[in-house]
């Protein structure tokens, strides 16, 4: 129009229509325009609600895809966790399809590692039950020495011998995971394995509290009495009798089997080293029939009865072997 023009409107935040004012033929002219015609126009109801079931839609898809992921490899990392503690768990292939490869993947991998324990546990039970005939070969010969002397030498050596094929043995035996099907009532079996241990002439005094006399542990006899006899041989090769056992409770669902000799004891930096298979803390140690054996034993019993083996100095002297045990 080639003339000035006004706008008008009621201010921000009031709702009102524009007034836009100009010149036409000598004369001021304004146009209104009603709110509806400028201002931003709302969404349909409809429209939101079409917009809220299809984000749901969306986020229920994806929830349920992730934790089809989530899920699957979760209990497989349980199963992988289990492995590494000691306890062999096979997972169940379920999941994307790489998941379920690597599930089965896992479930492989332990059955190669079971074959190859197997295998290597039948080698070693074998050879150590071939060592016996010798050993049995060399008791005839012994006998018909006729020097006290060579005999009592040579007497010591078969017997170092036969220990050492015993140890071996208990140790291919507990590495079996032994379990008893049900809880047994471990102050009964403890009192006959010590009678065992009077009947071999071993000084053992035994003391079981009074709280500890109802408790039951899934442990079966057999490897309660080799837990025993490594722990009493223990002590009475390397420690100094007498060695007292002690039976109490250390807590609501733990029982506690104690082991005191009064001899030097273990060093504290030694002593985690002590548990493991094959371990001579004293070189001494290799020439007096023992192979490092005993403690190992006693761990790897105690771990498959869901327990713990725990070192320390026994009060006055010596070296006490503690064999926590969760009762059931």
């Amino acid at each position: 129009l080639g003339e000035p023009v006004w706008l008008r409107h009621a201010g921000p935040g009031i709702r009102s229509g524009l007034w836009i004012g100009f010149l036409a033929g000598g004369e001021r002219w304004w146009l209104l325009l009603p709110p509806p015609r400028f201002e931003p126009q709302a969404l349909p109801s409809e429209l939101w609600l079409f917009l809220a079931l299809t984000l749901a839609a969306v986020l229920l898809i994806a929830g349920l895809f992730v934790r089809g992921i989530v899920e699957p490899l979760a209990r497989l990392g349980e199963a992988v966790a289990a492995t590494g503690d000691g306890a062999a768990r096979k997972a169940t292939p379920e999941g994307p399809r790489e998941v379920r490869r690597l599930a089965e993947r896992h479930n492989t991998m332990l059955d190669q590692l079971a074959g190859a324990a197997a295998e290597r546990r039948e080698m070693l039970a074998g050879l150590t039950h071939d060592l016996r005939a010798p050993l049995t070969r060399l008791r005839l010969r012994l006998a018909l020495l006729e020097n006290d002397g060579e005999r009592a030498g040579l007497a010591r050596d078969i017997d170092d011998m036969e220990r050492i094929v015993g140890q071996c043995l208990a140790f291919l035996r507990s590495e079996d995971g032994e379990r008893t099907a049900e809880p047994l009532a471990i102050a009964g079996l403890l009192r006959d394995e010590i009678a065992r241990q009077h009947e071999l002439g071993h000084p053992v005094d035994l003391t079981i509290a009074a709280a500890a006399e109802q408790c039951q542990v899934a442990i079966a006899a057999g490897n309660l009495q080799r837990l025993l006899d490594n722990l009493i041989g223990n002590a009475l090769q390397h420690g100094a009798p007498p060695v007292e056992v002690h039976l109490a409770m250390t807590g609501e669902n733990v029982v506690a089997l104690r082991v005191r000799d009064h001899g030097a004891g273990i060093a504290d930096t030694d002593r985690n080293r002590a548990l493991d298979p094959f371990v001579q803390l004293d070189a001494a140690r290799a020439t007096d029939g023992s192979c490092g054996l005993g403690l190992a034993i006693v761990r790897r019993i105690a771990a498959a009865s869901g327990g713990e083996v725990l070192l320390a100095d026994a009060p006055g002297g010596g070296l006490e072997v503690v064999v926590r045990l969760p009762t059931r």
